[in-house]
């Protein structure tokens, strides 16, 4: 969770490493590069990596083919996700490897214009997360991608195309509670987003047909039965506390309204964030992803917080994630509750609305004939003054 929070130099107010930063960022890119190498010597079996890439290859290849695209149940994406992935089909695999490798050079050559931006994305890469995210070839990384845009950048239409490509095709928890945010703090790109859903969505339904989504909806009513044995991975409360379940999703549901409307937008960014971890019925260690994106609000209101979130990230997201999420939800409300009960903001205000209430009052009534017998004197010596030749 720390790769943005340490590595945006332009939006952060000092992007230059401290000393207990950098300590922070070493010791959590260490532990997460030893869990990755047990995860590989564990998982030797190719069959173990990329499986939900291979169900989205599958079905851009049955597309292409003009089957069904649902043959595997388990496939919950819409028909948009296939037609996206279709073009990868028609590149060679050495191709493909070939440009990773080349956009690896080139995020490589521009980290090292930041202060302390290559340990920044090491460690945003060895965050455990986004390992099992890119491991299983899912696409957490890109929806977060999307979301960044929206949240580091200024609120323009154009900001929000991407995340409405991202709603369209990969329609995830994290993403709605992303647009409540946006209806309150990013309202042109909310804009854009929904005008880029619905337009991708209709192009989709005319390349695929509309049978294929059609397959889709009842693919996605069949999905309750489909994983009423439970879902492989899941770390969440719907298994660890099936009882305490509904009330923590609740709870977290009317936090994040609460947030939203009442904090500043960093504090409910960090929430709306987090709380979609305690909500979803399932929740993976993928999940956690967006953590990163939660990670950089957090650096922007409080950098003293960051690095001991740091430290205990990795261990959290191994023991027990729902834990993770909860401590980023509760450090959002706290900076949130204290920057906008900030006394000196409030002095700030009230001082400068004094100004210019002194600026634009008129005279005390008591100094108001003083006053204008001043004004007679100096216009007419300025009469006087003027006759002289």
């Amino acid at each position: 969770m720390t790769g943005p929070s340490l590595a945006f130099r332009r939006f952060g107010p000092n992007a230059r490493l401290t000393d207990w930063e950098f300590a922070a960022a070493g010791f959590a890119t260490a532990m997460g590069v030893g869990a990755m190498v047990l995860a590989m010597l564990a998982n030797r079996s190719v069959g173990a990596w990329a499986v939900d890439g291979a169900r989205n290859l599958t079905a851009a290849h049955n597309l292409l083919d003009g089957a069904s695209i649902y043959t595997d149940p388990s496939y919950l994406y819409p028909p948009l996700a296939a037609a996206l992935t279709a073009p990868i089909l028609l590149l060679p695999v050495p191709l493909v490897v070939w440009a990773l490798f080349k956009l690896a050079l080139l995020a490589s050559s521009t980290v090292r214009f930041l202060d302390g931006g290559l340990l920044a994305a090491v460690t945003a890469v060895t965050f455990l997360p986004v390992f099992q995210d890119t491991a299983l070839g899912n696409f957490n990384v890109v929806i977060v991608v999307a979301l960044t845009l929206v949240a580091t950048r200024k609120d323009r239409v154009l900001t929000g195309l991407p995340l409405g490509v991202a709603v369209a095709a990969l329609p995830k928890p994290i993403i709605l509670c992303f647009l409540l945010w946006m209806a309150v703090w990013r309202r042109k790109a909310l804009l854009g987003a929904a005008g880029a859903a619905i337009t991708s969505t209709g192009i989709a339904i005319a390349v695929a047909g509309p049978d294929q989504y059609g397959a889709w909806i009842a693919t996605l009513r069949r999905a309750p039965e489909t994983f009423s044995g439970g879902v492989p991975g899941d770390v969440g409360f719907t298994t660890s506390l099936p009882w305490a379940a509904p009330a923590i999703a609740a709870l977290a549901g009317v936090i994040l309204v609460l947030a939203v409307w009442r904090l500043d937008q960093d504090a409910s960014l960090t929430i709306a964030l987090s709380a979609p971890m305690l909500m979803v019925p399932y929740l993976g260690l993928y999940s956690a992803v967006p953590l990163v994106l939660a990670a950089w609000s957090i650096r922007r209101m409080e950098r003293a917080v960051l690095p001991p979130l740091v430290l205990v990230a990795q261990p959290l997201a191994l023991l027990f994630l729902p834990a993770l999420a909860m401590l980023v939800m509760a450090s959002g409300i706290a900076l949130g509750l204290r920057r906008k009960s900030a006394p000196i903001e409030g002095r700030d205000v009230a001082r400068e609305l004094a100004i210019r209430a002194a600026i634009t009052a008129p005279p005390p009534r008591a100094l108001a004939p003083a006053m204008a017998g001043q004004s007679a004197a100096v216009e007419r010596s300025t009469r006087a003054t003027g006759d002289r030749p």
